[in-house]
């Protein structure tokens, strides 16, 4: 039997969700880019793994704007401290643009965060 995962295949695009894989060994790359195609199955726990691909691209195009994964990091780290567990894509958005707001007004993010954060959070529908 060989691997399961092929050498070198990604099982994430951040960039494109949906385009990491289409293998025999692992099928075709589930994961929705926009909430156009939010899973509302019971599977994978209710999508838990398979919709993470939403709030992955806007982590990636909020680095790609901000040209600093680092910020981006800093970010996303400092909104989930506060999440609670059942938090929805459109609280976790409200979060965001919340701590963006603080960390700008701290000095510690450009002016442009919320702006970026708001465009990347448009692009997957939300």
């Amino acid at each position: 039997m060989g691997p399961l995962i092929p050498a070198g295949q990604a099982i994430r695009n951040m960039k494109a969700p949906g385009t990491a894989y289409d293998n025999p060994y692992m099928g075709k790359d589930p994961q929705p880019a926009h909430m156009s195609n939010y899973y509302n199955g019971s599977g994978d726990n209710f999508g838990v793994h398979i919709n993470s691909g939403i709030p992955n691209k806007v982590f990636y195009e909020t680095s790609v704007g901000l040209n600093d994964t680092l910020k981006a990091a800093y970010l996303w780290f400092e909104t989930l401290k506060t999440m609670k567990p059942l938090a929805t894509f459109k609280t976790f958005k409200h979060s965001v643009l919340a701590k963006a707001c603080l960390l700008t007004w701290k000095g510690k993010m450009p002016c442009s965060t919320r702006r970026i954060v708001k465009n990347a959070f448009k692009s997957v529908g939300l």
